[in-house]
């Protein structure tokens, strides 16, 4: 059994999401995945660069499947690799030429599967529309927590954050 030495002074326990609001992130992982369901789907890991914010991550999971791209259209575009004619075509892309890319991510509440609030990446638009927190509270819970969705394609057509 290894030993394991870490400082715990000034770590507290439990997550804090991200205020609703929009936050300057880059692009740090893109991966390919199948979602719970068996459908193709990207898992996009963000780095928080926005101020006071920075080292936070968001997620974003958009679907690959041909009725479900407009969240990777909105997230090629706000990359600004593409533009809306470049992207009005079939195209064959490498995922990895999006990591490092500056983009803002738009967090909006949402209900977790146990009823907790939370805020879940919605949008992706251009890092210039970043503003950071919009200081509206999260709303209460809506529902029990056995009314949410449990799979991933049905949050947001397929983003959440964690």
């Amino acid at each position: 059994m290894a030993k394991i030495s870490v400082d715990m002074r000034g770590v507290k326990s439990g997550f804090e999401a991200l205020p609703i609001g929009s936050y300057a992130a880059t692009v740090e992982k893109v991966e390919q995945l199948l979602s719970k369901k068996g459908n193709p789907m990207l898992k996009i890991t963000f780095d928080i660069t926005h101020e006071g914010f920075e080292g936070r991550k968001a997620f974003s999971y958009p679907s690959l499947l041909p009725t479900a791209l407009f969240n990777l259209h909105g997230f090629m575009l706000a990359t600004g690799i593409y533009d809306e004619d470049e992207l009005d075509a079939e195209l064959e892309f490498d995922d990895q030429d999006f990591i490092g890319m500056q983009v803002a991510v738009v967090m909006v509440p949402y209900e977790r599967d146990n009823g907790e609030m939370s805020t879940s990446c919605d949008t992706l638009i251009s890092v210039e529309q970043a503003t950071g927190p919009s200081g509206q509270p999260l709303p209460e819970s809506q529902t029990s927590p056995d009314s949410n969705p449990k799979d991933v394609d049905e949050i947001f057509g397929g983003m959440q954050a964690s």
